[in-house]
């Protein structure tokens, strides 16, 4: 058994159209199949090499012999971590021959175990739920895996109240939420309770942004200081990840009375359709923020109010840091189940929690993930 990595090429689409059969014949959701086209490589670095460029996207394959059985893209940027810049590594879609065979039960510890020899400061995000196959393989293999808070915001509770999944699994739940939608009850208690947790702020006013400039970088600058880990959000990195050209994302300026910048916002505004959980709502997703401290309160209610303008019927995010969680609960926020996993590896771990054991300190948003809306 000679298990390796490689940078997936031309030369593997063979191999890698083999290995898709062998997981359809499993019934593999298509979702995990690997692409059967040559991906495109940024940057065509073998995985020996640090990246050369300040942000890199590429898939990886493991092979036993000549045969591909299992595969992986890593996206990898550079990260802070207790004040020190230092390149990470997010595995994402991961699959293994495992999935479908049981004497493939080597593949996925043996791709890990090849991954950390390289990258030990490795991380994924998403995942489902805790008890996701690969969110268990992680546990077992002694990551620090927990969930990412999820916080939510009624902004048309009628809506909200006909719409919303969990308020339909039975036929008493439905009849209940569609009496409290059509009475005006529902709208009533919603926006009452809302209203009685949100503490009043200082505005801010919020305009368009057009490009990541040198004022992203110096807002970054004084931003660290408040995280443990943290994906880079300067002007050199964030349009990898959050690109304003991106029509999805609707990204905000965040500036005082006096026109000093404070911070930012990014939404994303999806209209559903029959959705599992939010039916067919309109979900502004406040996808990421960055603020000066003391401002998150005042972002998150800015970003409410261009939330409104979209006409959304509900606002939702996801979010680890203590600064932004209590910004939420302080605006009227409401908790909710989260299915955003983030697994990190040991060295990872160890790295953060020695200034930050309890992990309250970590940026992490969706956007550092591969699915932005898979609520």
């Amino acid at each position: 058994m000679a298990l390796r990595l490689e940078l997936c090429s031309p030369a593997h689409l063979d191999q890698v159209r083999r290995f898709n059969a062998r997981l359809r014949q499993g019934n593999v959701d298509p979702a995990f199949l690997l692409p059967e086209n040559a991906p495109p490589q940024f940057p065509a670095e073998p995985l020996e090499a640090k990246p050369s460029v300040p942000f890199a996207k590429r898939q990886f394959l493991l092979l036993d012999q000549d045969s591909v059985r299992g595969g992986f893209l890593l996206q990898e940027q550079h990260c802070q971590i207790e004040g020190e810049t230092h390149w990470c590594a997010n595995i994402q879609m991961p699959v293994s021959e495992g999935l479908v065979d049981r004497k493939f039960s080597y593949v996925a510890p043996g791709m890990l175990q090849l991954l950390l020899r390289h990258r030990p400061l490795l991380f994924a995000v998403g995942m489902g739920s805790l008890e996701a196959p690969f969110a268990k393989f992680l546990s077992a293999m002694k990551w620090r895996v927990a969930l990412v808070p999820f916080r939510f915001y009624v902004l048309q509770p009628a809506r909200f109240l006909r719409e919303i999944q969990p308020l339909h699994s039975t036929r008493g739940r439905s009849l209940i939420a569609n009496l409290a939608a059509r009475s005006g009850l529902g709208t009533s208690a919603i926006l009452a309770l809302q209203r009685a947790r949100t503490r009043s702020t200082s505005d801010l006013t919020s305009a368009p942004i057009h490009q990541w400039d040198n004022q992203t970088s110096s807002l970054w600058s004084r931003y660290r200081a408040e995280v443990s880990f943290a994906a880079v959000r300067d002007a050199a990195s964030l349009p990898f990840f959050l690109g304003i050209a991106d029509s999805r994302f609707s990204v905000y300026r965040l500036a005082d009375r006096a026109g000093n910048t404070r911070g930012w916002t990014v939404l994303q505004v999806t209209s559903l359709r029959q959705s599992k959980y939010f039916g067919s709502l309109r979900v502004a997703t406040l996808l990421d923020a960055v603020c000066e401290s003391g401002f998150e309160c005042a972002a998150v209610q800015a970003a409410l109010a261009r939330a409104r303008d979209h006409g959304a019927d509900l606002m939702v995010t996801n979010q680890q840091h203590r600064a932004w969680l209590t910004a939420c609960n302080r605006s009227g926020f409401w908790k909710g189940p989260s299915n955003y996993v983030l697994a990190l590896s040991p060295e990872l771990t160890r790295r953060i929690s020695s200034g930050d054991p309890e992990f309250t300190r970590v940026h992490l948003s969706r956007a550092d993930g591969d699915g932005r809306l898979n609520l």
